[in-house]
């Protein structure tokens, strides 16, 4: 795999333009994120210590189980690849797979999971969370698609997205209440990243 397809240049030149604009309080945010932590057993058994984590509520529109498997799959290794190219400058996704962990799902013409984002994941989360999602973002878009439901849309502008982002950013400081990071992937393949308060 070519680490060009990530073109982590483009993304930095295109962060650059977009933070001229979009300043908010990230910590403030973070504490948010912060007051909406798990506290977990791995499931690694035994031996392991207790994990503090932030929830990730994803909803996937196709609950088919190979859709499913794929799509977290392509989740965990996005995930990871953010937290060790924000924490080192890597683009290596991280070797902790203790770092994210389905916690519980729920079945209707959907599906809905609770992930939990420990660790580094966790760190970045409360402190950096809309450097995060924006780079999460980024690497989604541009990652060799296990899903097969679409191409990713390297070509599209993340501007609008990233707008978004920054929106339910401000309006989770605005309420004060617990938040928790969404993520969305519809039908077709796209996929939404943001917050919520609870």
């Amino acid at each position: 795999m070519s680490y060009d397809r990530y073109r982590l240049d483009e993304f930095q030149d295109r962060r650059t333009e977009f933070s001229a604009h979009t300043e908010l309080d990230q910590q403030l945010l973070g504490d948010l994120l912060g007051q909406s932590e798990l506290i977990y057993a791995s499931s690694k058994g035994l031996g392991h210590p207790l994990l503090r984590a932030i929830p990730l509520h994803v909803h996937l529109a196709n609950s088919t189980s190979a859709n499913v498997g794929r799509t977290l799959v392509d989740l965990e290794i996005e995930l990871r690849r953010a937290a060790s190219c924000l924490g080192n400058g890597s683009l290596r996704p991280s070797r902790d797979n203790q770092m994210v962990e389905v916690l519980t799902a729920q079945h209707s013409s959907s599906i809905a999971i609770v992930v939990a984002a420990a660790m580094d994941l966790y760190s970045l989360l409360t402190s950096r969370p809309v450097d995060f999602l924006l780079l999460l973002d980024w690497f989604w878009s541009h990652r060799h698609n296990r899903t097969k439901v679409r191409l990713p849309y390297e070509e599209t502008d993340p501007t609008r997205v990233w707008d978004d982002i920054v929106a339910m950013a401000r309006r989770c400081i605005e309420a004060g209440r617990p938040v928790v990071v969404t993520v969305v992937v519809e039908s077709d393949g796209s996929t939404r990243f943001g917050f919520r308060s609870l």
